[in-house]
């Protein structure tokens, strides 16, 4: 009923009791029922409470694909936008690592920059991600992290913070492959010529560190 219809075409009553069951709905998953966000407007705000409340503990990144989706569906004013965005900025960087870490925190990113549609929106955003660089010791997290800030219209500043963030836990890492995914992602970053040379000098730096030969080899051939 909900899908073919609006606040506007049921008596306040029942239209009350209609988005008190679009909230219910929400809490227990059934997001396909919600019906069109712009047209039940004044329950939208607490379905997406409980869908945020939901995505913290998500138990799958399948699922909280699914439920930063309905958040952004939902999310039709500017105010909702705003509250939506904050949260899931505080639910990064998540409480996973590795590769189900850094999935995780595509989702939510995801929405973030899908919900970031102003200038002023976009740079707390971007400021927020870079915070959460220092002292990150996930690469696929951090990657993940960077990649955000990229898509959120970064300045030359912000460019060249999350390089150098990529390119320090890069140095520190043991795992040749992980460094080498790292300094991927600052490759694909760092499109100035300035930004090309620190990265072929910390190349040059990670060589003699690796053990493994063919990490070695490719991280010679990237230089």
């Amino acid at each position: 009923i909900m899908a073919e219809s609006g606040e506007v075409d049921w008596s306040a009553e029942i239209a009350s009791m209609m988005n008190s069951a679009r909230i219910d709905l929400a809490a227990s998953g059934r997001l396909d029922d919600l019906g069109s966000a712009a047209l039940w407007g004044n329950s939208n705000r607490q379905a997406i409470e409980a869908l945020l409340g939901m995505l913290a503990t998500a138990a799958s990144n399948w699922t909280a694909q699914k439920l930063v989706n309905a958040v952004v569906q939902l999310s039709t004013t500017a105010a909702d936008k705003r509250h939506a965005r904050n949260t899931l900025l505080r639910l990064l960087p998540g409480q996973r690592d590795g590769l189900e870490g850094a999935r995780f925190v595509e989702k939510v990113v995801s929405g973030v920059v899908q919900l970031s549609t102003t200038a002023v929106d976009k740079r707390h955003a971007r400021d927020t991600l870079l915070g959460l660089l220092p002292g990150q010791a996930d690469s696929w997290v951090t990657a993940e992290l960077v990649t955000g800030v990229a898509l959120l219209s970064p300045t030359v500043q912000d460019k060249r913070q999350a390089l150098d963030a990529l390119l320090e836990l890069a140095h520190s890492q043991t795992e040749g492959s992980d460094a080498l995914w790292l300094v991927g992602t600052a490759t694909w970053l760092g499109t100035t010529e300035p930004d090309k040379r620190q990265i072929r000098k910390a190349l040059c730096r990670l060589i003699p560190k690796q053990t493994d030969g063919r990490v070695a080899g490719e991280i010679g051939r990237a230089s």
